[in-house]
Protein backbone atom coordinates (compact mmCIF):
# COMPACT_ATOMS: atom_id res chain seq x y z
CA UNK A 1 0.00 0.00 0.00
CA UNK A 2 1.32 3.45 -1.00
CA UNK A 3 2.12 5.53 1.98
CA UNK A 4 1.72 8.73 0.02
CA UNK A 5 -1.40 8.53 -2.18
CA UNK A 6 -0.75 11.89 -3.83
CA UNK A 7 1.85 14.58 -4.28
CA UNK A 8 0.57 16.64 -1.43
CA UNK A 9 0.95 13.76 0.98
CA UNK A 10 4.76 13.82 0.56
CA UNK A 11 6.75 14.82 3.59
CA UNK A 12 8.09 18.34 3.41
CA UNK A 13 6.06 18.94 0.22
CA UNK A 14 6.14 22.60 1.06
CA UNK A 15 9.80 22.61 0.01
CA UNK A 16 8.81 21.71 -3.60
CA UNK A 17 5.43 23.22 -4.11
CA UNK A 18 3.35 25.78 -2.30
CA UNK A 19 0.36 24.40 -0.49
CA UNK A 20 -2.83 25.23 -2.39
CA UNK A 21 -5.15 27.49 -0.54
CA UNK A 22 -8.24 26.10 1.07
CA UNK A 23 -10.77 24.95 -1.49
CA UNK A 24 -8.33 25.29 -4.47
CA UNK A 25 -7.89 22.56 -7.07
CA UNK A 26 -4.47 20.93 -6.52
CA UNK A 27 -3.94 20.30 -10.28
CA UNK A 28 -4.80 23.85 -11.33
CA UNK A 29 -2.70 25.25 -8.54
CA UNK A 30 0.27 23.08 -9.61
CA UNK A 31 0.11 24.17 -13.29
CA UNK A 32 -0.17 27.82 -12.39
CA UNK A 33 2.69 27.58 -9.98
CA UNK A 34 4.95 26.19 -12.74
CA UNK A 35 4.34 29.20 -15.04
CA UNK A 36 7.08 31.80 -14.54
CA UNK A 37 5.93 35.08 -13.10
CA UNK A 38 7.75 38.11 -14.48
CA UNK A 39 7.94 41.08 -12.25
CA UNK A 40 8.61 44.57 -13.56
CA UNK A 41 12.27 44.26 -12.63
CA UNK A 42 12.61 40.93 -14.40
CA UNK A 43 10.92 42.18 -17.59
CA UNK A 44 13.17 45.24 -17.71
CA UNK A 45 16.27 43.09 -17.34
CA UNK A 46 15.11 40.84 -20.19
CA UNK A 47 14.48 43.76 -22.53
CA UNK A 48 17.85 45.33 -21.65
CA UNK A 49 19.63 42.06 -22.39
CA UNK A 50 17.85 41.79 -25.76
CA UNK A 51 18.66 45.37 -26.73
CA UNK A 52 22.32 44.88 -25.82
CA UNK A 53 22.62 41.96 -28.33
CA UNK A 54 20.70 43.70 -31.11
CA UNK A 55 23.73 45.70 -32.51
CA UNK A 56 25.86 42.55 -32.54
CA UNK A 57 23.21 40.71 -34.53
CA UNK A 58 22.94 43.57 -37.02
CA UNK A 59 26.73 43.64 -37.48
CA UNK A 60 26.85 39.88 -38.09
CA UNK A 61 24.06 40.14 -40.67
CA UNK A 62 25.82 42.98 -42.48
CA UNK A 63 29.07 40.99 -42.53
CA UNK A 64 27.36 37.96 -44.06
CA UNK A 65 25.64 40.15 -46.64
CA UNK A 66 28.95 41.79 -47.58
CA UNK A 67 30.62 38.40 -47.96
CA UNK A 68 27.81 37.23 -50.22
CA UNK A 69 28.20 40.33 -52.38
CA UNK A 70 31.95 39.73 -52.66
CA UNK A 71 31.38 36.11 -53.67
CA UNK A 72 28.81 37.19 -56.25
CA UNK A 73 31.20 39.78 -57.73
CA UNK A 74 34.03 37.24 -57.82
CA UNK A 75 31.80 34.77 -59.64
CA UNK A 76 30.76 37.40 -62.19
CA UNK A 77 34.40 38.36 -62.79
CA UNK A 78 35.34 34.72 -63.26
CA UNK A 79 32.55 34.21 -65.79
CA UNK A 80 33.62 37.33 -67.68
CA UNK A 81 37.24 36.17 -67.80
CA UNK A 82 36.12 32.71 -68.91
CA UNK A 83 34.09 34.16 -71.78
CA UNK A 84 37.02 36.34 -72.83
CA UNK A 85 39.33 33.32 -72.74
CA UNK A 86 36.87 31.33 -74.86
CA UNK A 87 36.70 34.14 -77.43
CA UNK A 88 40.50 34.34 -77.64
CA UNK A 89 40.74 30.58 -78.00
CA UNK A 90 38.19 30.61 -80.82
CA UNK A 91 40.09 33.40 -82.59
CA UNK A 92 43.42 31.57 -82.29
CA UNK A 93 41.88 28.33 -83.57
CA UNK A 94 40.50 30.20 -86.57
CA UNK A 95 43.92 31.68 -87.36
CA UNK A 96 45.60 28.28 -87.04
CA UNK A 97 43.03 26.77 -89.38
CA UNK A 98 43.75 29.42 -92.00
CA UNK A 99 47.51 28.89 -91.64
CA UNK A 100 47.16 25.13 -91.98
CA UNK A 101 45.06 25.59 -95.09
CA UNK A 102 47.92 27.53 -96.68
CA UNK A 103 50.58 24.97 -95.81
CA UNK A 104 51.52 22.45 -98.49
CA UNK A 105 49.77 19.13 -98.26
CA UNK A 106 51.76 16.23 -96.89
CA UNK A 107 52.46 13.69 -99.56
CA UNK A 108 51.55 10.11 -98.78
CA UNK A 109 54.21 7.49 -99.50
CA UNK A 110 57.13 7.92 -101.93
CA UNK A 111 55.74 10.32 -104.57
CA UNK A 112 58.95 10.44 -106.62
CA UNK A 113 60.79 7.66 -108.39
CA UNK A 114 64.47 8.42 -107.85
CA UNK A 115 65.63 6.44 -110.85
CA UNK A 116 67.65 9.21 -112.49
CA UNK A 117 69.33 10.46 -109.32
CA UNK A 118 69.35 8.62 -106.01
CA UNK A 119 67.50 10.02 -103.04
CA UNK A 120 70.76 10.39 -101.12
CA UNK A 121 72.31 12.48 -103.89
CA UNK A 122 69.24 14.68 -104.11
CA UNK A 123 69.30 15.25 -100.36
CA UNK A 124 72.99 16.10 -100.54
CA UNK A 125 72.21 18.76 -103.14
CA UNK A 126 69.38 20.07 -101.00
CA UNK A 127 71.68 20.37 -97.98
CA UNK A 128 74.11 22.35 -100.12
CA UNK A 129 71.52 24.67 -101.71
CA UNK A 130 68.74 24.65 -99.11
CA UNK A 131 68.30 28.42 -99.40
CA UNK A 132 68.62 28.65 -103.19
CA UNK A 133 66.09 26.57 -105.16
CA UNK A 134 67.42 27.86 -108.48
CA UNK A 135 70.94 26.62 -107.73
CA UNK A 136 69.49 23.33 -106.49
CA UNK A 137 67.68 22.74 -109.80
CA UNK A 138 70.73 23.70 -111.86
CA UNK A 139 72.91 21.19 -110.01
CA UNK A 140 70.20 18.52 -110.14
CA UNK A 141 69.80 18.98 -113.89
CA UNK A 142 73.45 18.08 -114.46
CA UNK A 143 73.07 14.83 -112.50
CA UNK A 144 69.75 14.00 -114.14
CA UNK A 145 71.19 14.41 -117.66
CA UNK A 146 74.63 12.98 -116.98
CA UNK A 147 74.10 10.34 -119.69
CA UNK A 148 72.40 12.82 -122.05
CA UNK A 149 74.43 15.92 -121.38
CA UNK A 150 73.76 17.33 -124.84
CA UNK A 151 70.12 17.91 -123.80
CA UNK A 152 71.23 20.70 -121.49
CA UNK A 153 71.70 23.02 -124.46
CA UNK A 154 68.04 22.52 -125.45
CA UNK A 155 65.28 24.70 -124.02
CA UNK A 156 63.34 22.92 -121.29
CA UNK A 157 60.00 23.06 -123.11
CA UNK A 158 61.60 21.55 -126.22
CA UNK A 159 63.04 18.46 -124.57
CA UNK A 160 60.46 16.15 -126.10
CA UNK A 161 62.52 13.00 -125.64
CA UNK A 162 63.28 13.61 -121.97
CA UNK A 163 59.99 14.87 -120.57
CA UNK A 164 60.18 12.35 -117.73
CA UNK A 165 63.52 13.80 -116.63
CA UNK A 166 62.13 17.33 -116.65
CA UNK A 167 59.19 16.15 -114.58
CA UNK A 168 61.57 14.46 -112.14
CA UNK A 169 63.44 17.73 -111.60
CA UNK A 170 60.17 19.59 -111.19
CA UNK A 171 58.84 17.17 -108.58
CA UNK A 172 62.10 17.24 -106.62
CA UNK A 173 61.93 21.03 -106.51
CA UNK A 174 58.36 21.09 -105.23
CA UNK A 175 58.86 18.24 -102.78
CA UNK A 176 62.09 19.25 -101.08
CA UNK A 177 61.34 22.99 -100.94
CA UNK A 178 57.69 22.44 -99.94
CA UNK A 179 56.37 24.77 -102.62
CA UNK A 180 52.62 25.46 -102.11
CA UNK A 181 50.34 24.46 -104.96
CA UNK A 182 49.26 28.01 -105.67
CA UNK A 183 52.91 29.05 -106.17
CA UNK A 184 54.24 26.06 -108.08
CA UNK A 185 53.65 27.50 -111.55
CA UNK A 186 55.40 30.77 -110.73
CA UNK A 187 58.35 29.05 -109.06
CA UNK A 188 58.81 26.59 -111.90
CA UNK A 189 58.57 29.36 -114.49
CA UNK A 190 61.38 31.25 -112.77
CA UNK A 191 63.60 28.16 -112.44
CA UNK A 192 62.92 27.06 -116.01
CA UNK A 193 63.94 30.50 -117.28
CA UNK A 194 67.23 30.11 -115.40
CA UNK A 195 67.84 26.71 -117.05
CA UNK A 196 67.01 28.12 -120.50
CA UNK A 197 69.45 30.98 -119.97
CA UNK A 198 72.22 28.52 -119.15
CA UNK A 199 71.28 26.41 -122.19
CA UNK A 200 71.54 29.51 -124.41
CA UNK A 201 74.98 30.26 -122.98
CA UNK A 202 76.10 26.70 -123.71
CA UNK A 203 74.82 26.89 -127.29
CA UNK A 204 76.71 30.13 -127.81
CA UNK A 205 79.87 28.55 -126.45
CA UNK A 206 79.53 25.57 -128.79
CA UNK A 207 79.01 27.81 -131.83
CA UNK A 208 82.07 29.81 -130.92
CA UNK A 209 84.25 26.70 -130.82
CA UNK A 210 82.84 25.47 -134.10
CA UNK A 211 83.65 28.77 -135.82
CA UNK A 212 87.29 28.64 -134.74
CA UNK A 213 87.63 25.18 -136.36
CA UNK A 214 90.07 24.13 -133.66
CA UNK A 215 88.84 21.41 -131.29
CA UNK A 216 90.75 19.26 -128.86
CA UNK A 217 87.71 17.89 -126.99
CA UNK A 218 84.26 16.43 -127.64
CA UNK A 219 81.08 18.55 -127.59
CA UNK A 220 79.96 16.79 -124.43
CA UNK A 221 83.18 17.61 -122.60
CA UNK A 222 82.82 21.20 -123.75
CA UNK A 223 79.40 21.35 -122.15
CA UNK A 224 80.66 19.87 -118.91
CA UNK A 225 83.58 22.27 -118.86
CA UNK A 226 81.25 25.19 -119.48
CA UNK A 227 79.18 24.08 -116.50
CA UNK A 228 82.24 23.91 -114.26
CA UNK A 229 81.65 20.18 -113.83
CA UNK A 230 85.33 19.26 -114.08
CA UNK A 231 86.59 21.96 -111.75
CA UNK A 232 84.25 22.01 -108.79
CA UNK A 233 80.65 21.61 -107.74
CA UNK A 234 80.38 24.83 -105.78
CA UNK A 235 77.32 26.95 -106.25
CA UNK A 236 79.22 29.75 -107.98
CA UNK A 237 80.73 27.53 -110.72
CA UNK A 238 77.77 25.21 -111.27
CA UNK A 239 75.25 28.01 -111.44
Amino acid sequence: MNRYPDYYSLPHQSLFQAVPPNGADPVTHTESSLTPKFTTTTHYAYERNTNEHQPANNFAGATVERKLDEMNNSLLNFLAQYRLHEEKTTTIEGLLTKILERLPEKEQGPPIDYKFVSYEEVMQLYDTYSTNPRAFVRALEILTYKDQIHELSTAVNKRLFSVNRVEFIRKCLFRHFAVPRNLQDDVWRSVRHSLDMRGARLRQMMRTKQITGFRTSTPVSDLLEGLGYFNSTTEKEVV
